[in-house]
């Protein structure tokens, strides 16, 4: 295992399910540095490989990138003022 075994965030789980950086790299089609740099620097998964992350590792979309896919029971922040 890497550095991801010592990790808590979501793509450090999705990583472990794969079984490896190298595996994970070839799934989301990186290159395995870039995996381990992304888990080195706290990043959140790349938002084009989210759902193909989901079904391969069952680590659910919400939970690996809740900026694009918030909980359902997320609060709706409408304190936004409407675009023009």
């Amino acid at each position: 295992m890497g550095i991801e075994a010592n990790l808590e965030s979501s793509l450090a789980e999705a990583v472990r399910r794969v079984g490896s950086q190298s595996a994970f790299a070839r799934l989301v089609g990186k290159s395995q540095a870039s995996v381990f740099t992304r888990l080195r620097d706290g990043k959140p998964l790349w938002a084009e490989s989210v759902l193909a992350v989901e079904a391969s590792t069952g680590v659910s979309k919400e939970r690996l990138r809740p900026d694009i896919y918030p909980p359902e029971n997320a609060p709706i922040d409408t304190d936004l003022e409407p675009t023009r």
